[in-house]
């Protein structure tokens, strides 16, 4: 994938913004039908400075790896489909929680190395099936720093859906 344009955006980007991905695999299609959104893969962006260094890092879960931090421009080397940043609304949100990246990166780092939720997808399709408690689909994981942060009320929602609560911008295509 050509990165000219994250390495457009890059700068824009925000600790809190989200990843999103318009896949084009067969899981991704089943997602995508599912949940009747074009996005079928989020994740939390997070910038972190270090010595003078600044990087830009994705903090997911996926089936294959579970809840991982990796660098964005590693990241949008994989994948297969479209990428657009969905910028969080940093500045309303920060007007009545002022410290919510805190709360949000204490909850997300907490989650690294936990094991992707496979339960939870079988819950979209049978809504009795039981919640796990410490393992995290995409957009769940995601949800739940939002949570931990204050700016939602429930953890158990779509990629499609995570993007359309009002918290976030409309999104801008990094592919």
């Amino acid at each position: 994938m050509d990165l000219t344009r994250y390495l457009d955006l890059r700068s824009a980007i925000k600790t809190g913004d989200l990843l999103g991905v318009c896949g084009r695999g067969p899981v991704s299609w089943a997602i995508k039908l599912r949940t009747r959104s074009i996005f079928s893969h989020v994740g939390l962006l997070v910038r972190l400075s270090e010595v003078g260094v600044e990087r830009v890092f994705l903090l997911h879960s996926t089936a294959k790896t579970g809840v991982v931090l990796v660098p964005v421009s590693r990241y949008l080397g994989t994948v297969q489909g479209q990428a657009y940043l969905i910028p969080l609304r940093h500045a309303e949100i920060a007007t009545t929680k002022p410290v919510y990246q805190e709360y949000l990166l204490s909850y997300a780092f907490q989650q690294l190395g936990r094991s992707y939720d496979f339960q939870g997808i079988l819950r979209f399709l049978v809504p009795f099936f039981p919640e796990a408690k410490a393992e995290f689909f995409c957009s769940e994981l995601a949800a739940g720093a939002y949570k931990a942060a204050g700016l939602l009320d429930r953890t158990f929602l779509d990629p499609g859906t995570l993007i359309k609560t009002g918290l976030f911008q409309e999104p801008v295509s990094m592919t």
